[in-house]
């Protein structure tokens, strides 16, 4: 549904691992301990600061959502239907560990997130919840 997007990825590979990126960070998460995951959420800001900083902490929740969205379809055996193909084999083994229940928690504590943040909450501490409230 974004041409324009498919281009720019086709042509520029640092943008699909820009892309990939959060999502890496979240399949792994749920295998580290909670202050290695505070570390990778400071390095996913990338220094931004402000309105830049809230904006970054947006895309990467929508990134988490869309990530979930896959770990949900794996759970259903519908691996067609995902998103984050390069990652299927990470988010495969994160699908087998929860069960759909602490998936959809995980999408409701995504959506208050989202609600912190435009709450002008830190986008910093909103990541950090996030991050420590994966099982």
């Amino acid at each position: 549904g974004q041409p324009g997007r498919a281009l720019r990825l086709a042509q520029e590979k640092q943008i699909i691992e820009e892309t990939l990126q959060p999502v890496r960070v979240l399949s792994n998460a749920f295998s580290l301990s909670l202050a290695e995951r505070w570390q990778h959420s400071e390095k996913l800001l990338k220094g931004h600061k402000g309105v830049a900083a809230s904006q970054e902490a947006e895309r990467i929740i929508h990134a988490w959502k869309l990530g979930i969205r896959d770990i949900r379809l794996l759970q259903l055996q519908q691996p067609a239907l995902v998103i984050y193909t390069p990652l299927e084999k990470e988010l495969t083994t994160v699908s087998k560990r929860l069960s759909p229940k602490e998936v959809q928690r995980l999408e409701a504590v995504l959506e208050q997130a989202l609600t912190y943040l435009h709450a002008n909450v830190g986008p910093k501490v909103v990541l950090e919840q996030v991050l420590m409230n994966l099982p």
